[in-house]
This record gives structure tokens, C-alpha cells and sequence, in this order.
């Protein structure tokens, strides 16, 4: 039988006292923690199935100082593990009469915890998030950036991510508040504008990637070919022709944003032209058969008019 596995699991920042369980339920399994590694690998070693509580204190500012730190548990009679993450792992053995020993000794001191957590982690999340993440996705919607579907679907879903994170740890903060506090009204109102800006952002993304994807457009045809006006165009305008050798097909692009493909074939056979266009363009294309041909006028939040003439 081995002395030793290793098992994987995930918790959020806020989920210590789920990772305290899960720990402390492995001990009394018979199986003594070593060592967690990146991204959530623990290392355990047999040993004899024993009470033994496991708890996480979040103190960057006490790890500075690690030797004093570490020695203020020693001498309540807890065993320092490793530091990971910034949250420090201890254990205790207990008897049934002590086993809801915990390292805080009230709710303010696990509170003052969960502000440390707050300020190393969150913040910096918070900074990411107002000064990258929703500026980038502004700049897609606006057509700062030129961007394709995939890449602002996926700016799309980090953002919700981490509004998801900030909901959580703000449900998190909300419980301990109103635990700690006497004005639970003050706290209740103060936690709903959180939850409302949160909830505001969340709509906001979901309304503009639903606007980003429809599309507002007019074609105009004429005898010798057509016109694509777009306030937002978002998919493939196709149109056919009969075409003589030597006959020539002229694109006028007035693009004021977004990006314009243009494909001009036979069909099953390979293009005779074919781009991605960002800015505004003026081109020609000269048929060097006669044939039957498909003139395709694609477009990504592509904004301005597209003129097409056949000479």
C-alpha cells in the first residue's frame, strides 16, 4: 500500500474554510497534508487516523516578519505547514471537547482577515479590471480596437469572470458584515449598490455583446451593381453575376469602422480576389474568363458604405 497521493482540487480565495475541511477530513482518513503546489495539488503522507484541525490565516505583513509569526502559533500549540498564496496553513491535534478550535478568537479578528485578502487580493483585481479590461472592451464597442467575433467574446467572458469573483467576495463580505455590524440596514444598503453596480456591469457587457453581433444595413441596387450602407454590419452580403472575359469589377470602401472582408469566385473554385480591409480601400478586378460569379461583402461591426460597380 503507498504512504503517499497527491490529489487536486480548486478553491476560490474565499473558500479557506471549505479547503480547512477538506483537510482536516484527509487527516482523520488517515492521511497527514505535506505540501499544496500550483494550481491545487496537496500532497498527503500515511499516518494514523487522528483529530486533527487544519486552518489558513491570510497575513502577508506577518510573513514578513515569518520566524515571530510562525512562533505566536507555536506557542498556542498549532504547527506551522507552508505558505501558499499569501494564506498560511496551520494544524492542531484536539480532543472532542476542543475541536471547534479555531485561530481566530472572534468574529472581528476573521473579519480583519478577510480585509487582508481583500487588499492583496482584490485590489489588484479591481485595478485590472477598471484600467484594462473595461477600457479594452469600450474600445472594442466603440471601434478603437478593430477586433473580430472571437477576440471581444472573449474580452467578453474574462469580464464576466471576474465580475463573478468580485460577487462572490463581495457575498462574502456582505455575511461577515452583517454579522459584526449593529446598523444591518446601513450594511444591507451598502452591500445593494455593490451588488447593483456589479449587476449593472454584467448587463452592460451582455447588452453590448448582443449589439455588437446584430446588424443595421440598406443595400442599394443599381443597374451596374450595388451599395451597402452600414450603420453595423455583422454578415455576408452575396451577390451573383454573369461575367464576360475582360470585364471589371471596382470596390469604393468608405469604412469608418470595423473590418470588411471581400471575396469575389466561382463557385467551388478559388478566388480571383479576396482581403480583410480595416480602412477604407478603392481596388479593381479584372475577370479573365467568362463565368458565373459569386461577389461576396462580409463584415465584423464594419461601419460605412461599400459600393460595388461592374464595368
Amino acid at each position: 500500500m503507498k504512504n503517499v497521493k497527491t490529489t487536486f482540487r480548486i478553491f476560490t480565495i474565499y473558500q479557506y474554510e471549505q479547503e480547512e475541511k477538506y483537510l482536516t477530513s484527509m487527516h482523520e482518513k488517515g492521511w497527514r497534508m505535506t505540501g499544496v503546489t500550483f494550481p491545487g495539488f496537496y500532497s498527503f503522507e500515511k499516518t494514523e487516523p487522528e483529530h486533527v484541525v487544519y486552518r489558513l490565516d491570510y497575513n502577508k505583513e506577518g510573513l514578513t516578519h515569518k520566524d515571530e509569526y510562525v512562533q505566536m502559533f507555536a506557542d498556542c500549540g498549532w504547527e506551522y505547514i507552508q505558505e501558499f498564496f499569501g494564506y498560511s496553513y496551520f494544524r492542531k491535534k484536539i480532543t472532542d471537547e476542543d475541536q471547534n478550535e479555531e485561530i481566530f478568537c472572534d468574529d472581528e479578528s476573521r473579519f480583519d482577515m478577510m480585509k487582508r485578502v481583500f487588499r492583496g487580493r482584490l485590489i489588484p483585481l479591481i485595478v485590472i479590471f477598471c484600467l484594462v479590461i473595461v477600457p479594452h472592451i469600450l474600445s472594442c464597442i466603440f471601434g478603437v480596437i478593430r477586433t473580430d467575433k472571437v477576440y471581444f467574446t472573449a474580452m467578453a467572458v474574462v469580464a464576466l469572470i471576474y465580475l463573478m469573483v468580485f460577487s462572490v467576495s463581495a457575498g462574502q463580505f456582505y455575511g461577515y458584515e452583517k454579522k459584526k455590524s449593529a446598523d444591518t440596514a446601513k450594511v444591507n444598503l451598502k452591500f445593494a449598490g455593490i451588488f447593483s453596480l456589479i449587476g449593472a456591469f454584467a448587463v452592460g457587457i451582455c447588452l453590448s455583446a448582443w449589439a455588437t453581433g446584430r446588424s443595421v444595413y440598406d443595400i442599394l441596387e443599381k443597374d451596374n451593381g450595388f451599395e451597402i450602407r452600414a450603420e453595423q454590419l455583422n454578415k455576408t452580403v452575396v451577390k451573383e453575376y454573369d461575367f464576360k472575359k475582360g470585364d471589371t469589377i471596382v470596390f469604393n470602401m468608405d469604412s469608418k469602422s470595423g473590418k470588411i472582408h471581400v471575396n469575389v469566385a466561382e463557385k467551388e473554385k478559388e478566388p480571383v480576389f479576396y482581403g480583410d480591409f480595416y480602412d477604407s480601400f478603392d481596388g479593381e478586378v479584372e475577370i479573365q474568363n467568362d463565368g458565373h460569379f459569386f461577389i461576396e461583402v462580409s463584415g465584423r461591426r464594419a461601419r460605412g458604405d461599400m459600393e460595388v460597380v461592374i464595368k
